[in-house]
């Protein structure tokens, strides 16, 4: 005993336990963060996969916004009308009908929570500005209500109905078209950053989507509200016309 106590003093063993915290904080930390995510699904039909650490025991949240959310938890799958581009793991999925409608790519939404998102209880961050008291466009500042709107091929789509901002982090999250009725009926949001306004011209160019194409675009159950999921599908809508779409078709901005 005494020949092994005579090569160990505390600094060695400080050292050794916090060698040992370490790594067992680090295999915590990775088990908690697969709450969310895990198993991983595989769209095009092979097996779930966990890896190493297994997930965590499940435990019980309270939502700011009132309820209760049990993690980890069974997500819910889309059926996705895509394929594997080559058979090999992890080869990328390529849409096998309309990747617009099917949500394939840069068009992918996820099944978010069908509610809006809160800046704080009771007050939902994005919201139109005819339902925000207290905020409006600083002088100066474009303002695109009553704008044309045209797609990326220039040909009309309807007029600026309104402005929609984020009380969270403070700008302007999309633009409410009124759509012209060679168009279609009703009204589309389109993401603020797919919009080109030049308050010369009066006009706002999207460079996403021709202007056929906003017959398909997501519309809202609550004209004044949207949801997770709504958002989800709008920005999709965008990115995957501008992918799918005004790329290959050759239009530009």
């Amino acid at each position: 005993m005494g020949a092994i106590t005579d090569h160990l003093d505390f600094a060695q063993l400080l050292v050794a336990a916090f060698f040992i915290f370490f790594i067992g904080l680090v295999l915590h930390l990775r088990q908690e963060d697969k709450r969310e995510g895990y198993p991983l699904k595989d769209p095009a039909g092979g097996p779930d996969q966990v890896g190493f650490p297994e997930l965590p025991t499940a435990k019980v949240f309270v939502l700011r916004e009132g309820g209760q959310v049990t993690a980890p938890h069974a997500d819910p799958q889309r059926e996705l009308a895509a394929r594997r581009l080559h058979p090999d793991p992890g080869s990328p999925l390529v849409p096998t009908g309309d990747p617009l409608a099917d949500g394939v790519g840069p068009a992918a939404w996820a099944l978010r929570k069908e509610s809006p998102m809160f800046f704080q209880p009771g007050m939902v961050q994005v919201a139109p500005l005819r339902r925000l008291d207290g905020y409006s466009i600083l002088p100066g500042d474009p303002d695109p209500r009553g704008m044309t709107v045209v797609g990326s091929d220039g040909a009309a789509v309807g007029v600026v109905a309104d402005v929609w901002f984020d009380r969270g982090v403070k700008i302007v999250r999309y633009l409410e078209v009124a759509l012209d009725e060679t168009v279609s009926t009703g009204r589309a949001l389109v993401p603020i950053y797919d919009c080109d306004i030049n308050s010369k011209r009066g006009r706002v160019k999207v460079s996403a989507a021709p202007a056929a194409r906003f017959a398909d675009a997501p519309r809202l159950r609550d004209p004044d509200q949207i949801t997770a999921r709504e958002e989800d599908k709008v920005s999709a809508f965008f990115a995957g016309s501008e992918f799918y779409v005004a790329h290959s078709t050759g239009v530009t901005a």
